[in-house]
C-alpha cells in the first residue's frame, strides 16, 4: 500500500484537473453543435488523463536523475529524489504507461474514424505519437526541452490546441479557425499551471541549471507573466462570443474569473515562493471550472 501511495503521488493528482480542461471544451462545443459522443469522450479523458500522469513520472524521473529534485526544491519531495520509488522502476513504469497511451489513443482514433479516412487517422497517429514523446522529453533524454525553457510552448500545444481543435475534429470531423480562440484560452491555463510550478521552483531551478522561462525571466517579471496568461483566456472567449454574436448564457465563463482573480491577488502579495504549492491546484480546478462553464454556455447558446 505504501508503494501503491507513492505512484499515486508522482502522478501529482491535484493537478489532473488540468487534462480534462480542453476535452471538456472540446466535447461541448461539439455537444453544442449536436456532435457529443459518450464513447470518444471517455476514452479521449482517458488517454488525457494517461498522457499527463506520464509526463508527471517523466518529470519526475528526469529532475531526480539530474538532481533538480534537491534541498533547494520548495514544492512536495518526489518520488525517485527521495528514494520511494527507484529510478529503473520509474522508467518501466513510464515505459509501461507509454504504451497504453498509445493504446487508448489507437482505440480513440479508430471509434472517432472509419477506414476510409486515412489520412485523418494517420494524422492522429502522428499527433497521439507526438504526444507521448513531448510528455517524456521535458526532462528526460540528453537535451530535454524543459531545461531550455521550452516547456510553456509545448504545453500550450499538448493541454490547449490539440485537445480543443483536435477534440472537436473527433466528432465534427472539420475544423473552425474560429475553435483556435477557445483552444488559445485553454492552453494559456496549461502555461499558467506550468509557470506557478516554475514561479515555486524559481531558487531550485536556476541553481541547478534549469532554465525554465522564469530563470530567464526573473522572479517578478514571472508574475507578471503569470498576470498575462490568467488574463488571456477570459479575452480570447470575448473576443469568440463577439465575433459569433453569442448571447448572454455564452459568458458564464466569467463567472470563473472570481476565484482566478483572488488567486492574481494572491501571488502578488507574497514573495515566498513555498506559498505558491496550493496554487497549482487551484488554478487547475479554475481551468476545469472555465472550460465547463464556456462549454455549457455554448450548449445553452446554441
Amino acid at each position: 500500500m505504501a508503494n501503491l501511495n507513492a505512484w499515486l503521488k508522482a502522478s501529482r493528482p491535484k493537478t489532473l484537473a488540468l487534462a480534462l480542461a480542453g476535452i471538456s471544451a472540446g466535447s461541448l462545443m461539439a455537444a453544442a453543435q449536436g456532435y457529443f459522443r459518450w464513447d470518444i469522450f471517455l476514452l479521449a479523458c482517458s488517454t488525457a488523463l494517461c498522457l499527463q500522469i506520464l509526463s508527471n513520472w517523466a518529470n519526475d524521473y528526469g529532475d531526480g536523475v539530474r538532481a533538480a529534485d534537491n534541498a533547494m526544491r520548495q514544492g512536495p519531495k518526489r518520488a525517485v529524489s527521495s528514494g520511494v520509488i527507484t529510478p529503473l522502476s520509474m522508467l518501466r513504469g513510464i515505459v509501461s504507461l507509454g504504451v497504453a497511451c498509445l493504446i487508448l489513443g489507437f482505440a480513440l482514433i479508430c471509434i472517432a474514424f472509419d477506414r476510409s479516412q486515412l489520412l485523418e487517422i494517420l494524422s492522429f497517429v502522428l499527433l497521439g505519437i507526438a504526444a507521448v514523446v513531448a510528455a517524456i522529453t521535458y526532462t528526460m533524454g540528453r537535451a530535454p526541452y524543459g531545461y531550455r525553457g521550452w516547456g510553456d510552448f509545448f504545453v500550450f500545444l499538448f493541454f490547449g490546441l490539440v485537445p480543443v481543435q483536435g477534440g472537436y475534429y473527433l466528432y465534427d470531423h472539420d475544423w473552425l479557425s474560429v475553435n483556435l480562440l477557445p483552444a488559445v484560452a485553454i492552453g494559456a491555463f496549461g502555461v499558467g499551471v506550468l509557470n506557478l510550478n516554475n514561479l515555486r521552483d524559481y531558487q531550485s531551478d536556476k541553481a541547478v541549471g534549469k532554465n525554465t522561462l522564469v530563470v530567464r525571466l526573473g522572479f517578478q517579471n514571472g508574475k507578471r507573466y503569470q498576470l498575462a496568461l490568467t488574463l488571456l483566456p477570459y479575452i480570447s472567449i470575448l473576443i469568440y462570443n463577439l465575433l459569433l454574436r453569442r448571447g448572454l448564457l455564452s459568458y458564464l465563463f466569467l463567472l470563473s474569473f472570481v476565484p482566478a482573480g483572488l488567486q492574481l491577488r494572491r501571488l502578488f502579495k507574497t514573495d515566498r515562493p513555498t506559498a505558491l504549492y496550493a496554487e497549482l491546484k487551484r488554478l487547475a480546478l479554475i481551468a476545469l471550472s472555465f472550460s465547463i462553464l464556456f462549454g455549457l454556455g455554448e450548449c445553452l447558446a446554441s
